[in-house]
């Protein structure tokens, strides 16, 4: 027979358990990341107010403009972890768990630090032109 303490801590850990599988559930699987990002662009924010724009081709290749910089080709993957992953080479290789937004084409992207961070997701090629 099982004691008070013992069903507690087994029903904390069902708790836990419960709790774990729903945040897991909120980030998008491999297949989802994969559909979401081929063939699509995102544009947005980071660092220092560096504005970007980028398109993901099918074949792995993202065409990267920071505003400021020379395009770039960066490499693209989805991990064995379900995460967006683009090898910035010198600078590593970046990767970041995927959800939905707020609204239909806001991706919210978990970094490695626990920060979540926003980007526009757009259907299809967009101008990476910056004005």
């Amino acid at each position: 027979m099982l004691d008070r303490t013992k069903i507690g801590i087994l029903t904390a850990l069902a708790f836990l358990t419960g709790l774990s599988s729903a945040q897991a559930e909120n980030y998008m699987n491999a297949d989802e990341v994969r559909t979401l990002m081929s063939g699509n662009s995102i544009s947005g924010v980071f660092g220092d107010n560096k504005a970007y724009k980028q398109r993901n081709h099918a074949n792995g290749i993202a065409v990267v403009a920071v505003k400021g910089d020379p395009v770039r080709l960066i490499p693209w993957f989805v991990d064995d972890q379900a995460r967006y992953c683009e090898d910035w080479l010198d600078w590593g290789v970046f990767c970041f768990k995927l959800r939905q937004g707020d609204t239909a084409n806001k991706i919210i992207s978990l970094r490695p630090s626990g920060e979540e961070l926003g980007f526009d997701w757009h259907e299809g090629f967009i101008d990476i032109t910056h004005e």
